[in-house]
């Protein structure tokens, strides 16, 4: 007798496993970075480094995005989830292990390590990096290149 998940989570494995041996070749040779190119979408599904993902990184996402081991998108509006992501341009809630954003972060970043290059609003973790960031900044390390010190424990701010 089978236990009443067994079945589903098989198939979703098969078809995972199916997923990256199709992009395996075409990562290790510089592959795609998505599969399907499109102006926006309301949500990504990001694989593996390399750009295993479903929609390539310039699609914007509005709605969701997760990335299972590593994702990286253009620009995401709304729920940035998953082990480590980064983005280029993110307004919303960024949450994982590693997040970054290359660019402007209006919002809130949650996780162990968060970075952005000029931000506005919240990042919580254990680490925490900006270039400029307008807003606070909670966690062990904060460092705030316009914070009231370039880098101070447990909170940091601009004034």
């Amino acid at each position: 007798m089978q236990c009443e998940g067994c079945a589903r989570r098989r198939t979703g494995l098969v078809l995972l496993l199916a997923l990256l041996s199709f992009a395996g070749p075409a990562v290790a040779a510089g592959g795609p970075k998505g599969f399907i190119k499109t102006k926006m979408t309301p949500f990504q599904l990001a694989i593996a480094p390399g750009g295993v993902q479903i929609f390539h990184k310039e699609t914007k996402v509005y709605g969701w995005r997760l990335s299972l081991l590593y994702g990286t998108q253009k620009k995401v509006y709304g729920l940035d989830t998953g082990l480590f992501s980064d983005a280029y341009a993110l307004k919303g809630l960024q949450a994982g292990l590693g997040n970054q954003v290359l660019g402007e972060m209006r919002g809130i970043q949650l996780g162990l390590a968060n970075g952005a290059d000029h931000g506005k609003g919240l990042q919580l973790g254990v680490l925490n990096r900006a270039k400029s960031m307008k807003g606070l900044q909670l966690g062990v390390l904060n460092f705030n290149d316009e914070g009231f010190l370039p880098v101070f424990p447990l909170f940091n701010f601009t004034p």
